[in-house]
Parts: C-alpha cells; sequence; structure tokens
C-alpha cells in the first residue's frame, strides 16, 4: 500500500494515539517511587509503551526513565530513533485545551502536537506501515526518554 493512503487511513488513530499521551502533562516533577523524574512522566512512559504494545511491539523500560520499543522481539537493533514523552509546562494564550489533540483545520493543537509526541507518534506508526507491509531486514528501536526537557538525565543512565 502506498504511504500516503496508509497515513489517509490510519490518521483517525493517529489521532486517537496523540490525544492518549497529549492528556497527560508530563512535565518533570519530583522523583518518587518508580518514577525518578516524576509521575507524570512515568505515566505518559507507560501509556507510550502501552501504545506500542497494542501495535504488536515488544517493549521494555529501564528503571521507568527510557522506553524501549522494538520492531523485532530479538537481536540487537540496528536502526536507533529517539523521542520524548516529556513536555515543558503549558503557559497562557492556548486557543484550544493545552492537554488535548484538537485537530483545527490542517494544525494539531495540544501541549506535544510538536515536540515530541507527535513524532513519537509518527515513528509508531511508520513502523507499524513496515510490519504491515515490509519486512526489513535490520531491527528498528525506538528509544523513548522522559527526561529530555530537563537536561536528559534520563539518557545518562
Amino acid at each position: 500500500m502506498e504511504i500516503k493512503k496508509y497515513i489517509d487511513e490510519e490518521f483517525d488513530n493517529m489521532l486517537r494515539a496523540l490525544d492518549r499521551l497529549i492528556r497527560i502533562p508530563s512535565i518533570g516533577g519530583e522523583p518518587g517511587p518508580d518514577a525518578p523524574f516524576g509521575e507524570a512522566a512515568r505515566q505518559a512512559l507507560e501509556e507510550v509503551l502501552h501504545i506500542a504494545s497494542e501495535m504488536g511491539f515488544s517493549v521494555s523500560h529501564y528503571k521507568n526513565m527510557v522506553g524501549i520499543i522494538d520492531f523485532y522481539e530479538e537481536g540487537f537493533p540496528d536502526i536507533g530513533i529517539l523521542c520524548h514523552a516529556d513536555v515543558v509546562p503549558a503557559g497562557g494564550n492556548w486557543i484550544h485545551d493545552p492537554y488535548r489533540a484538537t485537530l483545527d483545520g490542517d494544525n494539531i493543537y495540544g501541549r506535544g502536537a510538536i515536540d515530541d509526541k507527535g513524532p513519537l507518534v509518527s515513528v509508531l506508526y511508520a513502523m507499524q506501515y513496515l510490519k504491515t507491509f515490509g519486512n526489513p531486514a535490520h531491527n528498528i528501536r525506538l528509544i523513548v526518554g522522559t527526561d529530555e526537557e530537563r537536561g536528559s538525565q534520563d539518557l545518562a543512565q
């Protein structure tokens, strides 16, 4: 299937997945049990991994800091893609609810729609396209951080 047709057919699912992530105000916070960068960052990571699991990918995490989504269950990854699920505070002047993915014309509004929850969902659906219509010879690994907006201490681990 042509990629453009696939995107058109999956757009509503992509928007729902994005909304699931944007609803979580994943601003870094105080460390807690099993939440090294705050409870909201951990919740966003859990939701990303849940979405990826629903799509049939192998998922794991490292100390609730970094999510790992693999195309294949086994084998060392040959291609790595880095995204993050944390955001900065929304601030004022929003024309739509900052914690919903709102389609308005050709634009999607919501905290993280551009940086970086929208690109994260795009990568997941690109991987899903390859899973459905291709058979990559190499393992693809999506690495999802939870502390990019505050200095990427998650990756230092």
